[in-house]
């Protein structure tokens, strides 16, 4: 699904497209703004990255402007990244111009187009589990007995005969003196 916008005004045609509208958090959506017009008008596009909202910009291309009979058209494309989840939108996007035609006005003239929305769900979208799918808590679970414990019982048991001994040795020595 694409979301887009075109006004029209005189001379000079915009059009803004997103695709897609409805994106993941992981997606990198693109918008394409594309400005015909007709030769003989001068067009001053938006300022790069105007009206983005909350997107930051990944990539941006502005390949040379075409010419189809009597109009040129700009093409500019941005790679989009949504900052977070939920409805995003992207601010109208103004392109001013005048009409230097023999039979313009000579005037400055401004086209606005429609804000549009892209709805930005996370990376696992509606696969998201609930918490009704999760299963209770188990019990306790015993815990398999350790070797260690007999190896440190032996080890403080050896320990407390060997002080008792060497405590014996050191009285028996002390009343030889």
């Amino acid at each position: 699904r694409v979301a887009q916008s075109e006004v029209e005004r005189g001379p000079v045609r915009v059009r803004v497209s997103v695709e897609p509208a409805k994106a993941r958090l992981s997606d990198e959506p693109t918008l394409t703004l594309v400005i015909d017009y007709q030769q003989g008008v001068t067009v001053r596009k938006p300022p790069f990255g105007q009206s983005l909202g909350d997107f930051l910009v990944r990539d941006f291309r502005e390949p040379l402007p075409r010419i189809q009979g009597d109009r040129e058209i700009i093409e500019q494309t941005y790679r989009l990244e949504p900052t977070r989840t939920g409805k995003l939108s992207i601010w109208p996007i103004s392109v001013t111009f005048v009409d230097s035609r023999p039979e313009g006005d000579g005037q400055e003239h401004r086209l606005e187009t429609e804000g549009l929305t892209v709805e930005v769900e996370s990376v696992l979208g509606t696969e998201l589990p609930s918490l009704a799918q999760l299963k209770p808590a188990a019990g306790p679970v015993e815990l398999p007995p350790s070797g260690q414990a007999r190896v440190w019982w032996a080890a403080g048991s050896i320990a407390a005969v060997a002080a008792m001994a060497l405590l014996w040795w050191w009285r028996k020595r002390r009343r030889k003196k």
